[in-house]
């Protein structure tokens, strides 16, 4: 666990700075609040159709999925819904499809990450018009996918906050702000926290990190390990949402988090508690080191589209 989260967050560190410590052309992936998102194709799939007159009517439903986020979208699973009495779904292949859509880092300077476009056969019945001639059916397409999230910030620790004796410091420990990372949950605030040590008084301090994640997204978050349930027919098991997996370093320093945070149904914002696992004396100097994290999680997006028959 702490080899992997070492190596990943090396691998975030390198694809986030050059070679002579500059910003390089991948670091605009690393803004919005979007993922996976999904578009009708409305030249392929129009908002209204003539009534059938006796057979049901062939006809495609098409989409264009895009990865607007960051990081890649790992085996993206795409459900499609009708009311089949109304629209039914005539595809040998089914109305599911997975693949995978790389994120915006992989290109320089790209808007927007892969694109899959994708269609499905269907048929049209015959629906009895009432007065006004006009029938509204609905049709959903949704994307259920894993996803990560990485955000970082430099934070000044100030070991000397306890010292009796009065030292002077430049280093404020104060909440840190952070903006939109690509992805759609994000790390909003830090709130760097020092914990006081010692049997015979405060000799040392322990830095600690309450680290305020939400869902600004569309979507839904899911379990990342059960992911997949959120685009199925069935309802989806209470304990398979909104669970989202933290991990985090402080410099060299794999930091103890609530690995797994649960958000409620009703609030989209909660936060976890990470600690070092070192401890500095009171009368150390004060010193700034980067504070890394990354979110694992599912996330489940959904489209609808009203189509009218006449």
């Amino acid at each position: 666990m702490k080899l992997w989260l070492i190596v990943g967050l090396l691998v975030f560190l390198a694809a986030c700075t050059s070679g002579d410590g500059s910003l390089p052309s991948t670091a605009h992936a690393y803004s919005g609040n979007d993922g996976v998102t999904i578009e009708f194709l409305d030249k392929l799939f129009p908002d209204t159709y003539v009534n059938p007159i006796n057979q049901p009517r062939p006809m495609k439903i098409g989409v264009e999925v895009i990865n607007e986020g960051a990081v890649e979208a790992k085996d993206v699973f795409l459900t499609l819904t009708t009311v089949k009495e109304v629209i039914e779904p005539n595809d040998p292949r089914g109305t599911e499809r997975v693949f995978t859509l790389f994120g915006r880092e992989r290109i320089p300077n790209a808007k927007v990450g892969g694109r899959e476009l994708l269609d499905f056969d269907a048929l049209m019945h015959r629906v009895e018009l009432p007065p006004s001639n006009r029938w509204n059916t609905i049709v959903e397409v949704s994307a259920c996918y894993q996803y990560e999230t990485r955000a970082g910030t430099p934070i000044c620790v100030n070991t000397n906050e306890f010292a009796i004796t009065d030292i002077e410091s430049t280093c404020e420990t104060k909440d840190i702000r952070l903006k939109s990372q690509g992805a759609p949950v994000a790390v909003t605030k830090v709130s760097p926290l020092l914990e006081a040590e010692g049997s015979t008084g405060i000799t040392h301090v322990r830095p600690t990190f309450r680290i305020f994640l939400k869902n600004v997204g569309d979507g839904d978050i899911l379990d990342e390990n059960h992911y997949r349930t959120g685009c199925n027919d069935i309802s989806i098991e209470p304990e398979y949402l909104n669970k989202v997996r933290v991990s985090a370093m402080f410099g060299n320093d794999v930091l103890d988090c609530d690995e797994t945070l649960s958000f409620s149904r009703t609030d989209k914002e909660n936060f976890v508690t990470c600690r070092s696992g070192q401890r500095f004396s009171v009368n150390d100097p004060e010193f700034t080191r980067n504070l890394r994290v990354i979110l694992n999680y599912g996330y489940r997006v959904t489209e609808s589209k009203i189509v009218t028959i006449e």
